[in-house]
């Protein structure tokens, strides 16, 4: 063996030792995790959503489909409706207000009472929003009813389950940008054209990840109107295309009264308010990201997205599934801005507006030191008023508004159902929702061939597939790269002991090789040594011996006369025979 290889052989062995205990160590200690259950069922279940991925995550929001939504554009809507987490909103607006910040806002979800976060992330005038699709936290919420209803399966005896959607489920989560600006009326009723007052318009949201911008038409602000008042427009911006052609959803444009202060020290009774009155027009692109779903029914109702997870705000091209931008028609976003809704102002009149209008009522304030102008605020804090407020205010609550009803567009037609395939001649189709409300005998169970659930079910259908965890302590090397490592090293110390015994054992009984027992003991060799002849490369060696090279002479035992065997040190004399295994030597 040379120097080279023989150094590297000894680092080899000393990393080994060194790493073999800790990484034993590393596989024998249990980690907290979640851990896959198997064979839970004896015929699993599959679950389905009886539509086409098309229809379940659509790019076109709008005609020729709106006879799914009757009834949805009235007072009378109800909880399927594209506009029902109304009521929620108003509540998370009105807290917002109060408290300063926007607080955790939670959608729950009937029969099943699942819970869905709605996550806002908001940045001066931008905003990003995500949520669960509803289809999937119903399918997931009734799928957790049924197999805690079928006593054919083991679930009940783990204490703390989770379903998990597989990394492939076709499981998608709206995702919606909301870009804003603010203008000041007056001063943008100045920037008009006097000869062109209707196609020239100061007023627009500025592209920021383009040189271009989207701007409003004057005719949809430029006309009489109180300046105290509030008012809310979609606008179609299916014209609208950005530098990189990808366009957007939807266009909205606020008015809401803002205040000016005219000489007001902090020792006046009253403040001279000059009303006033802001318009802030705001860009919508909506997109459908593809998500993770995790329900831990023992822990929390709600049903956790990886995706609403995610740092939203900075990140959103960075997502795994981005669809292209989803476009809104006006017609259907009036489904989330439906009349007719009563509010108390702030003189405590009773009044009748739109739900968007509503939302915005919950961020006006006035004080009597303000002779009772009202004004858009956070947190009821006169300093928090102006631009950059009304901006932050009006991109969150817009988001907050399409990402909500985003989520509930299949709601009222969707029907999730679970199959069982027992045979080529017997597969079950339980519709969930109906084994919800009735018992088991009465659910409208088919038992219908493979083939035929195959040509009227699957094709028209979607599937979700779970996977069933346990929480708790366990052995394992999912998820993390150190036990696998630590795995890897008892093996690969393992492979190579292994190796070296049977490679012994092979020259043991294939008499091959360097093994000898000839020389058991230490005095054995010396004997050998001292009848060996004189190696001259050893003549100084009597009183000690300190070069390096000397220890490194090879030492080779050879065959002198045919009768003999002696040590031969160094380069000297090898042309003698090597030693016979079977030969008797004297």
């Amino acid at each position: 063996m040379t120097d080279g290889r023989l150094v590297l052989a000894l680092a080899a062995t000393i990393i080994d030792v060194a790493m073999v205990g800790p990484s034993s160590a590393i596989v024998m200690i249990t980690r907290l995790d979640w851990w896959d259950i198997r064979a839970l069922f004896k015929d699993p279940p599959h679950l389905y959503l009886d539509s086409s991925l098309d229809q379940l995550y659509p790019t076109k929001m709008g005609p020729p489909n709106m006879t799914l939504y009757e009834g949805c554009d009235t007072i009378e809507y109800t909880s399927t409706c594209p506009g029902a987490g109304f009521r929620a909103l108003k509540d998370w607006a009105r807290s917002w207000n109060r408290n300063g910040v926007p607080p955790n806002i939670s959608m729950t979800e009937f029969p099943t009472h699942t819970e869905r976060a709605l996550l806002i992330e908001m940045k001066l005038w931008f905003s990003t929003t995500t949520t669960l699709a509803q289809p999937s936290l119903e399918l997931t919420g009734l799928f957790w009813d049924y197999i805690r209803r079928d006593s054919m399966n083991r679930l009940h005896g783990f204490s703390k389950p989770a379903l998990v959607t597989i990394d492939t489920a076709p499981v998608y989560a709206p995702v919606v940008e909301v870009e804003c600006a603010s203008f000041n009326y007056n001063e943008a009723v100045k920037g008009l054209d006097p000869d062109n007052p209707n196609t020239s318009s100061p007023l627009g949201v500025p592209d920021k990840n383009t040189t271009g911008a989207w701007h409003v038409d004057p005719s949809l602000w430029n006309f009489t109107r109180p300046m105290n008042a509030t008012n809310f427009t979609w606008v179609d911006v299916s014209s609208y295309s950005d530098r990189d052609g990808t366009g957007a959803s939807l266009g909205a444009l606020f008015t809401v009264p803002t205040a000016g202060l005219l000489n007001a020290t902090m020792n006046d009774t009253f403040w001279d308010v000059l009303q006033q009155s802001l318009l802030i027009p705001c860009l919508i692109k909506a997109k459908w990201a593809a998500a993770k779903i995790q329900y831990d029914p023992k822990s929390s109702n709600q049903i956790v997205s990886k995706t609403a997870k995610a740092r939203l705000t900075k990140n959103v091209k960075g997502l795994k599934g981005l669809s292209d931008t989803t476009l809104i028609s006006p017609k259907w976003a009036a489904l989330l801005n439906v009349a007719g809704i009563s509010y108390t102002s702030i003189k405590g009149e009773t009044l009748n507006a739109t739900m968007m209008e509503v939302l915005i009522q919950e961020f006006i304030v006035s004080y009597v030191n303000t002779k009772y102008s009202p004004y858009l605020a956070i947190g009821q804090n006169f300093s928090r008023f102006g631009p950059t407020s009304s901006t932050e205010v009006m991109a969150g609550t817009l988001g907050a508004v399409i990402a909500e009803g985003l989520s509930r567009q299949t709601y009222n037609w969707i029907v999730p159902y679970a199959v069982r395939v027992q045979g080529p001649n017997s597969t079950v189709v339980t519709p969930l929702l109906e084994l919800e409300f009735l018992e088991s005998s009465k659910a409208n169970v088919l038992n219908v061939s493979l083939a035929a659930f195959k040509a009227t079910l699957e094709g028209s259908s979607t599937l979700i597939e779970y996977t069933i965890k346990q929480y708790g302590y366990g052995y394992g090397y999912q998820g993390t790269p150190t036990v696998a490592i630590g795995l890897a090293v008892p093996l690969a110390h393992t492979a190579v002991t292994i190796a070296f015994i049977l490679c012994t054992i092979y020259h043991r009984i294939a008499g091959t090789g360097f093994t000898s027992s000839a020389w058991g003991e230490i005095g054995e060799m010396l004997a050998l040594a001292m009848r060996s002849e004189r190696a001259t490369e050893l003549q100084n060696v009597g009183g000690d011996v300190k070069a390096k090279s000397t220890w490194k002479m090879r030492v080779r035992v050879r065959e002198r006369k045919g009768e003999n065997l002696e040590l031969v040190v160094g380069q000297r004399d090898l042309d003698g025979l090597q030693p016979c295994p079977d030969k008797k030597y004297h």
